[in-house]
């Protein structure tokens, strides 16, 4: 197998999504706040540099049907910012 592809699983053992390494620009976690009905996380400062998220800026959420999430920016959005 090839080292730069990853494949991520889920549930027994079924193939979800493939990943190509060299396309991965950052991989971290982080956690969730509850507070009543608020439910919150922090955008970790590397990935609101590579998104360009500015105060107010907008997040779109995608779950799809095997609980993956993707999160981005909405169209029309300012592009992300250049890596120099």
């Amino acid at each position: 197998p090839d080292p730069r592809i990853y494949w991520f699983r889920i549930r027994w053992g079924v193939t979800a999504m493939k990943v190509e390494l060299d396309e991965v620009r950052y991989v971290t976690e982080t956690s969730v706040t509850i507070r009543g009905s608020r439910r919150r996380t922090t955008v970790p400062k590397r990935i609101a540099e590579l998104l360009d998220l500015r105060d107010g800026s907008r997040i779109r959420w995608v779950v799809l049907g095997d609980r993956t999430v993707i999160l981005g920016k909405p169209a029309g959005e300012a592009p992300p910012v250049s890596e120099a």
